[in-house]
């Protein structure tokens, strides 16, 4: 019998790239964010030592304040849009992870199906085998007996 081949595996190939790209994409916006929020997390501990010292209580530790306040402002808007790509990107991986499996399930049914031909056609072989040595052993017998 033939060597199984699946009729979409290019198509299944392709879907596994742009899985594999998505998942890319996802992990490097997740690292993005995860980044940006060690950033932010700085940026709070430097806030909260410039409020709590003293040594900068006056003119000079209110702006530095403000400007830190500034600065966290924009890292959270920064992260905001952020968490939004990184959305859209587990969104897209999911949705290609799903295109994947879905060929993927595909294939591995075929190769079942053609594993199942395979079988029965084995099996006739064998059965015809035994119905030809068993037609062999009865004229062989029956040959015998009329000696």
């Amino acid at each position: 019998m033939k060597r199984f081949r699946f009729r979409l595996e290019k198509l299944e190939r392709l879907r596994h790239h742009r899985e594999k790209l998505a998942r890319r994409e996802l992990a490097s916006r997740i690292a993005e964010l995860s980044a940006l929020d060690d950033e932010l997390a700085t940026v709070g501990a430097n806030l909260s030592v410039c409020r709590d010292d003293d040594r900068h209580a006056g003119s000079l530790g209110v702006a530095l304040a403000r400007g830190l306040v500034a600065v966290q402002r924009r890292l959270n808007d920064r992260r905001m849009r952020l968490a939004e790509q990184v959305e859209a990107a587990r969104a897209t991986y999911a949705e290609r992870r799903k295109d994947y499996r879905t060929l993927e399930n595909l294939h591995e049914r075929a190769r079942a199906e053609w594993s199942e031909e395979v079988r029965r056609a084995e099996q006739q072989e064998m059965d015809e085998i035994a119905r030809v040595r068993f037609s062999r052993d009865e004229a062989e017998r029956i040959a015998e007996e009329t000696r």
